[in-house]
């Protein structure tokens, strides 16, 4: 087997087909994942610029880039340097995209209409909803400036920097 080593030239088309499981790095943060069902597809680690996870280290993620079926070397190597240059100026590459994402609210009324006959009475769907409305308002006069993409930082605000209230 083929440990962790830089994948290059014409040496990565055929290493591509025949490494076995595990994590095998390209550099830059670019990684062949190998299952151990023989599946392959391309990830990127990055560091978010200016980010931060809940233990207030920076913010690492893994994005996937796609199958190694449908995504070439080169491909997956010019989508992971997006991605890094997104990363350095601090937006996570998923947030990139221009389609329209319900806001919280949104999204907690449509569960609570999905939900409503499964609450023991109508008063009990009206305290569910009650307390997000209280919750939402909350954050609303503590964060004015409240972005969609921020959505767990006005949750850590209204919860407390610990997530309990």
């Amino acid at each position: 087997m083929v440990g962790p080593m830089a994948l290059s030239g014409t040496l990565t088309r055929n290493a591509v087909g025949v490494l076995g499981p595990g994590r095998h790095g390209d550099g830059n943060g670019l990684y062949l994942v190998v299952d151990s069902s023989g599946a392959r597809r391309w990830i990127v680690r990055l560091t978010i610029a200016g980010r931060r996870n809940a233990r207030g280290g920076p913010l690492r993620t893994d994005l996937g880039l796609g199958s190694v079926a449908l995504v070439t070397l080169g491909e997956a190597r010019d989508r992971a340097l997006e991605c890094r240059r997104l990363a350095r100026k601090g937006i996570h590459p998923s947030e990139r995209s221009e389609r329209v994402r319900p806001t919280f609210e949104e999204v907690a009324r449509r569960v609570h209409e999905e939900r409503l006959p499964t609450f023991r009475n109508a008063k009990h769907g009206q305290q569910w909803i009650c307390a997000l409305d209280n919750i939402l308002n909350q954050v609303r006069r503590d964060i004015p400036h409240l972005r969609n993409n921020h959505r767990s930082e006005a949750v850590r605000a209204a919860h407390g920097e610990d997530g309990r209230r």
